[in-house]
């Protein structure tokens, strides 16, 4: 009976394990993808509040913005995609 339990102890603390490992990998990988550590405050500030992880395409998105304007600026016409 106690070779149970152990067996089961040991099954839950791997899947904890590996629980917190993909949490931790997450993290990095979006450590990495931040262009600066306001880019990757903004990311994470909106998952730890319990929203949803979606807010790397908002980065993007204000970049794309921002390539926009400079070449309205530089053309002063709209860029074709």
């Amino acid at each position: 009976m106690i070779n149970y339990i152990v067996i089961i102890v040991l099954v839950l603390v791997i899947l904890l394990q590996e629980i917190i490992h993909s949490r931790e990998r997450k993290d990095l990988y979006t450590r990495l993808m931040a262009r600066d550590l306001y880019e990757y405050n903004h990311i994470t500030k909106g998952v730890r509040n319990g929203e949803s992880g979606d807010k790397t395409k908002q980065g993007t998105n204000i970049l794309k913005k921002r390539i926009d304007t400079s070449y309205q600026r530089l053309q002063g016409e709209q860029r074709e995609v």
